[in-house]
């Protein structure tokens, strides 16, 4: 596999990651405002737990990929 080839794997991951953030954030956003929880004090919290669970579970595999990538 050239370099060329091992830039391009890793440049789609992480466009693939980044992709993938903006939109469980832009989710996120809209459920925190359209759902009130910026006015529900006890929601708060857990919605914040919710929203960084959904965060890990696109950057933790976007992040094995450019690893991967990197090493192959």
């Amino acid at each position: 596999m050239s370099i060329q080839d091992r830039v391009a794997q890793i440049r789609a991951a992480v466009l693939r990651m980044v992709i993938g953030v903006v939109a469980v954030d832009a989710v996120a956003l809209i459920v925190f405002f359209v759902g009130h929880i910026d006015q529900r004090p006890t929601w708060r919290w857990p919605m914040l737990g919710v929203w960084l669970l959904a965060t890990l579970a696109v950057v933790l595999p976007g992040l094995r990929a450019v690893r991967i990538a990197r090493r192959g």
